[in-house]
């Protein structure tokens, strides 16, 4: 390796270093940020704890990929010229389905577990929040494209009572929903219904500090 290629390396292998503390400064100071909205010791473990998990789920669908894409090939070929070599070889089908079939285990597993860690740690973070009512204003629609389906997000306006802020403020919350389950019914027809949600800020501005607690009047979507 010449000083110059040595040079390059260290380079590449200090900048490499430097995205890995990054992003691993990067998910610290997220999880603080999630920790610093509870109020109880109990309600920060937990935010921990599922934070953790759902990392875990995450490096079980990047080893899924790995599995699959790489391994399996790999393995396959090695195992086929191992086998040409001799008789008494590992099929080159264990290799390739093996490791194919590890990769879809480990993504069942990963999809699984970060889904219900990413659930378990929303209910966490919003734990100690206050719970208000507000009104459906308006429904916003992201069209979809392809396999894409149509999405939609709720704007709710619930005012504050008077002897929590003083001025009678409103807060505006931008609810993500989702897909539309309603059979091409559309959610626009909810606008207007009372619907409850639990938030960390009393700032009315914040949009994105909301969690869905269940429609008011207890029927539900219809």
């Amino acid at each position: 390796m010449t000083e110059q290629q040595s040079e390059g390396w260290w380079r590449d292998h200090a900048s490499m270093q430097g995205q890995g503390c990054r992003a691993r400064s990067s998910a610290r100071r997220q999880r603080e940020e999630w920790e610093s909205r509870a109020r109880t010791p109990q309600t920060r473990a937990d935010i921990r704890r599922w934070a953790r998990w759902e990392a875990v789920g995450l490096w079980l669908l990047l080893g899924s990929m790995f599995c699959v894409l790489i391994a399996a090939p790999i393995l396959g070929i090695g195992f086929g010229v191992w086998g040409a070599f001799d008789s008494g070889a590992p099929s080159w089908m264990w290799g390739l389905f093996g490791s194919a079939g590890l990769g879809i285990a480990m993504m069942t597993a990963g999809a699984i577990l970060s889904s219900h860690a990413k659930e378990r740690r929303m209910t966490a973070l919003y734990a100690d929040g206050q719970v208000s009512v507000g009104r459906l204003h308006e429904v916003f629609t992201h069209p979809g494209g392809g396999e894409d389906q149509t999405t939609y997000e709720f704007l709710i306006l619930a005012e504050l009572p008077d002897e929590e802020t003083h001025t009678g403020a409103i807060l505006r919350r931008r609810l993500y929903w989702g897909e539309d389950d309603s059979w091409g019914q559309g959610p626009e027809r909810w606008i207007g219904r009372s619907i409850r949600f639990r938030h960390n800020t009393l700032d009315p501005d914040a949009l994105y500090d909301v969690r869905f607690d269940g429609w008011a009047d207890r029927a539900g979507p219809r």
